[in-house]
């Protein structure tokens, strides 16, 4: 069997990075296919041992699916027996314990981190066991690693190559740089709360023979807006971290059949229906507020203007914002950065690029000072 994809010169160039270094830090945009660099490092050397360690069960399952089809061997659900070669996929919260020694005597020999960034951004809140990934650098077994992601930070690209250096004491390379795909539009709406139903509706009119999403920040939100599609008479469900796992896979394989279809749909999503969650008819994202992180906004857009067979497409993403949407309560004080992006007068594609390429974003100001002029 040979490999399916053909490598543009940038994934060719990765590969022989992680190739030639121990340790490959890797950052590229959102849907540049970053995750065909591990499958077909794997791919060549039947009988490895590769762990991968992925966010979200939707997209472990696709990462699982994608790997089956290359006939490698994965495991999910039941650790592999000794010395058995695949790839075995898990969660970050799986590496403790029983399963953190049965990864220990598998002795893998390649470790894969999928959206490196969480290490970060969840690590450091809600989902500490992203901070144990680490530890799995320290395995004598484990001689190679590869840290994928499209938003994680220079500041943090360094502090990781320090962190791996440390542990390994080998040799860590840093490759690529933010940047958003070319043909996706971005556009930032000044539109108070008060009438985004009526934006939305007629801007879902313009976009009706495409599919697309709409991002809201809350469960609730999502549920409540998808009502008001419906009644309008847009085909659309809502995705959310609160469904059921077999809402969630059903949902998945309605989208997985609709790419076969030319039926328009919208998915109406918090951000649980984020990273690496590929499908590649989706044409157009509205943010139907200001997210909470710049992380979680680019996440957002990144799900729209994939490319499909290798030809990319014309995209486009809407970030609705006004300043009340800043007042409504104090804990939005964590969208400080998001609100000194909405009000820059900078290309809002080229002031996301810069930030993540380590240059502040312009009206920077701390999150006191922001509290001082948004109080209640």
């Amino acid at each position: 069997m040979q490999f399916p994809y053909f490598l543009r010169p940038d994934q060719a160039d990765a590969l022989h990075e992680l190739i030639e270094n121990d340790h490959l830090i890797f950052i590229a945009a959102t849907g540049s296919g970053k995750s065909i660099l591990f499958q077909k490092y794997v791919f060549d050397r039947p009988g490895i041992r590769a762990v991968l360690i992925s966010p979200l069960n939707a997209l472990s399952r696709q990462q699982g699916e994608r790997f089956k089809k290359l006939g490698i061997k994965v495991f999910q659900h039941e650790p592999p027996a000794s010395g058995e070669a695949g790839v075995w996929i898990m969660s970050p919260e799986k590496v403790q314990g029983r399963v953190f020694e049965q990864l220990r005597s598998w002795n893998p020999e390649f470790l894969i981190v999928d959206e490196a960034h969480c290490v970060w951004e969840w690590g450091q809140r809600f989902r500490p066991a992203y901070r144990r990934i680490l530890q799995l650098v320290e395995f004598p077994s484990i001689r190679k690693s590869l840290w994928c992601s499209a938003t994680l930070p220079q500041a943090s690209q360094k502090e990781l190559g320090m962190h791996l250096k440390t542990l390994s004491r080998n040799q860590v390379k840093r490759l690529g740089r933010f940047s958003l795909p070319r043909h996706l539009v971005l556009r930032l709406e000044k539109i108070p709360p008060e009438v985004r139903l009526e934006w939305l509706r007629n801007t879902l009119g313009l976009y009706a023979d495409q599919s697309g999403m709409v991002f809201c920040n809350t469960r609730a939100s999502a549920v409540s807006l998808q009502k008001h599609l419906n009644f309008w008479g847009i085909r659309s469900f809502f995705y959310h971290a609160g469904i059921s796992i077999e809402e969630k896979l059903n949902l998945e394989k309605l989208l997985l059949s609709h790419a076969h279809s030319k039926e328009p749909i919208v998915v109406v999503a918090t951000s649980a229906f984020g990273m690496g969650m590929d499908y590649d008819f989706f044409r157009f994202c509205i943010l139907f507020e200001p997210p909470f992180t710049i992380l979680s906004l680019v996440q957002a857009i990144g799900r729209v203007g994939r490319s499909k067979g290798g030809v990319s497409q014309m995209a486009r993403a809407h970030v609705l914002w006004h300043p009340d949407d800043f007042v409504r309560n104090r804990e939005w004080v964590d969208q400080t950065e998001v609100h000194q992006w909405c009000r820059s007068n900078e290309n809002p594609s080229i002031s996301l690029e810069n930030y993540f390429n380590g240059v502040p974003l312009s009206g920077s100001m701390g999150a006191d000072e922001f509290a001082r002029n948004h109080s209640i």
